[in-house]
């Protein structure tokens, strides 16, 4: 009896051929392309929301952080500790030359407030 290469015979039994080592893996790149569409799904759907709360935070983090400066004669450093919870991501900026601190949430929003004698801090769209 005539067997092919690719089989073997043990003990009187044929085997089928090997299977490559790479084939039992294939599900994993399935199981990471089913993930990625459903984070981008996941995404796309809160996108508004995130956004929104984005901008929010840095106007907040913006008007907070000129008043703090400019207002209160603290370092730009330390004005972090008036933020609320969760705001960790918003990061400060000055330029004294405009007095103006500008917040930035990379990549989502940044928005600034200008301090204004007699005014205070002017958030940047009240201008």
């Amino acid at each position: 009896m005539s067997m092919p290469e690719s089989h073997a015979m043990v003990s009187g039994a044929l085997l089928p051929p090997p299977r490559p080592p790479w084939r039992g893996w294939r599900w994993i790149g399935w199981t990471a392309a089913v993930l990625a569409a459903m984070a981008g799904v996941a995404l796309a759907i809160e996108w508004p929301f995130l956004h929104g709360e984005a901008q929010l935070a840095t106007a907040y983090g913006a008007r907070i952080g000129c008043s703090c400066h400019y207002i209160g004669g603290r370092a730009i450093g330390d004005c972090h500790k008036d933020f609320e919870p969760g705001m960790g991501l918003v990061s400060l900026s000055l330029d004294d030359s405009t007095r103006t601190v500008t917040a930035r949430m990379v990549p989502l929003a940044s928005d600034s407030a200008t301090f204004v004698p007699g005014q205070g801090c002017v958030p940047a769209a009240w201008k």
